[in-house]
């Protein structure tokens, strides 16, 4: 069982980094829990950890969550009183494993297909330049 961090109230701008999370299935619970209690939250994903992120779903340099200030007692309550667990036999837990899991191939799929261009075509000049040379 592991509980969210909650950070202490240190104000910036209006904001409150109530939490740092590390992928995006616990960033989706985060918010999830936030925005059914009518909490707003901002989310910043940390330097290049962010398109780690979007290949990996992991962010090696975490995902910071922050709230308005007003809303931090609340919030605080409710994120410490939380446990990011699941059952393996859970049917939602499943569907939201399979919902990520295309996501992420997707994702993947996606970021492999300018790289394969760039070889093929990188290919094709070093062949172009030996028949001509």
């Amino acid at each position: 069982m592991s509980h969210i961090e909650v950070y202490d109230k240190e104000v910036k701008d209006g904001l409150v980094r109530i939490t740092q999370v590390s992928d995006s299935v616990q960033l989706g619970f985060v918010e999830s829990i936030l925005e059914s209690e009518g909490i707003d939250a901002v989310i910043n994903r940390k330097g290049s950890g962010s398109y780690l992120n979007v290949y990996s779903g992991f962010n090696f340099q975490g995902i910071d969550v922050f709230i308005h200030e007003s809303d931090y007692d609340k919030a605080r309550d409710i994120l410490e009183n939380v446990e990011l667990t699941h059952e393996e036999d859970d049917e939602e837990y499943k569907t939201l494993e399979a919902q990520y899991k295309a996501s992420k191939k997707k994702h993947t799929s996606l970021l492999l297909a300018p790289v394969a261009i760039a070889i093929v075509a990188a290919g094709l000049a070093l062949i172009i330049s030996l028949i001509k040379g």
